[in-house]
């Protein structure tokens, strides 16, 4: 999806393509919405029912107009060959089986076909599906369809010829927080647009630029786009950060993020997800990865290095995960198979990697990830929150796109203030 569009919005607006009013219902309901996206729920069998009915043109149509101009075009390609890869290794759909059903094509021509019409394509799969698949039968194969799996398809989508006529998603007027309402002037908003314009391909880094304005203004960082920010003045910075739909934090200090990794520090303890204790003298080992170690460059931020449990896949056997499907598989043992001990998850890290006798950098880095892994598990991806539409999420960074421990650091600032921080007591209350 594109920053600004919510997974509620895309699911509302698939879902109404069929079933108009189910999808209104969907459009505030995120926890019905999360639950289909993660299988975890079965679609209504009135959607079935109206797939049934409607009319496949038509239904590309709409795709056009109103589904395709939410995703991120530039993840085109690695949509349709992600898509493909999947319907490959699906042994139970025949090589005759027509599974795009707008334009009649067999899995086996679906695959062998390069030049792809997106609209058309995922219309013809979404009608297809809809028919002929359980959605919950999926729910241990969506968790393996991960950011590294999409992004495994880079370097193969200059084979892909997308035919689209999908465009941006264009906000409504009342979406769009305005400039005037926190006195910048045409002045400011030029310096800013200006900025955004030479650094284009690193905007998605500005949450944490707003961290360390907050925090470190005065400090040379490692990574220059961050020290480009600090050189605006504040109006400027939150100018730059309003005009890309991220709200200025004001309530933001050092002393708020000791509270905060408090907080994380007594949730871990009642999820049972350590019982041994890393956070101590002011949680040294996770400062210090912006202290000793920010030019650090992990050779994987989000490793996909452990051996899944409960996982039953005909489609990605003996896969890998990563820290986060690590928790996934513990609280589902912990809940349904109490008989069977499973390590907990830091503890796995403290002697899995010998974290008391390795590289300093090393047990930074996995202080770092489990902070954020354990934030993103319980907080920012928590269907019963209340955000305010208008705002951009500030938790949509893509872990691959954290090059050193720097950024890494800021990330986990901003997970843990996001998490537990006044922000999100403003959102759970409201």
């Amino acid at each position: 999806m594109l920053p600004r569009v919510k997974q509620t919005l895309l699911i509302s607006k698939i879902i109404s393509s069929v079933d108009k009013q189910h999808g209104e219902e969907l459009s505030t309901d995120s926890i019905t919405a999360s639950n289909y996206t993660r299988g975890t729920k079965n679609i209504s069998p009135r959607v079935e029912v109206y797939t049934k009915e409607c009319n496949a043109a038509e239904l590309a149509d709409y795709f056009r107009e109103n589904v395709i101009p939410l995703l991120d075009q530039n993840k085109s390609a690695n949509i349709v060959l992600a898509i493909k890869d999947i319907i490959s290794k699906d042994d139970v759909i025949k090589p005759g089986t027509i599974v795009e059903h707008v334009s009649k094509l067999t899995k086996k021509q679906l695959l062998g076909k390069d030049d792809i019409c997106l609209d058309r394509f995922l219309a013809g799969l979404f009608l297809y599906v809809m028919v002929n698949t359980n959605n919950k039968d999926g729910r241990n194969d969506t968790k393996l369809i991960t950011d590294e799996y999409i992004h495994s398809f880079d370097t193969a989508t200059s084979n892909i010829h997308m035919e689209s006529n999908g465009g941006n998603v264009l906000l409504q007027k009342d979406e769009i927080p305005h400039s005037s309402e926190y006195g910048i002037d045409e002045d400011t908003l030029e310096k800013a647009r200006l900025f955004c314009f030479d650094h284009e391909e690193d905007l998605h880094l500005l949450p944490l630029c707003e961290m360390a304005s907050i925090l470190h203004p005065e400090h040379k960082h490692i990574n220059p786009f961050i020290n480009d920010f600090l050189r605006q003045n504040k109006k400027t910075q939150k100018a730059i950060l309003i005009s890309k739909s991220i709200k200025p934090y004001e309530l933001c200090s050092e002393v708020e993020i000791d509270k905060c990794v408090d907080a994380f520090e007594k949730e871990i303890k009642e999820k049972k997800l350590a019982t041994i204790e890393f956070l101590y003298e002011g949680a040294k080992y996770f400062h210090r990865a912006f202290t000793y170690h920010a030019d650090y460059k992990p050779e994987s931020i989000d490793p996909f290095i452990f051996r899944r449990h409960y996982v039953n896949s005909s489609l990605f056997p003996n896969v890998p995960g990563n820290l986060s499907s690590y928790i996934d598989d513990y609280l589902y043992g912990l809940e349904h198979h109490p008989e069977e001990e499973m390590t907990p998850p830091f503890n796995l890290l403290w002697y899995g990697f010998d974290l008391a006798n390795c590289e300093e950098k090393t047990l930074v880095f996995w202080v770092n990830r489990f902070i954020i892994t354990v934030c993103h598990y319980f907080h920012c991806f928590n269907p019963d929150a209340q955000y305010d539409e208008s705002w951009q999420y500030k938790d949509t960074i893509e872990d691959y796109k954290l090059k050193t421990m720097e950024d890494m650091y800021y990330y986990a600032l901003l997970l843990l203030y996001m998490s537990y921080g006044p922000e999100r007591e403003e959102i759970t209350d409201a």
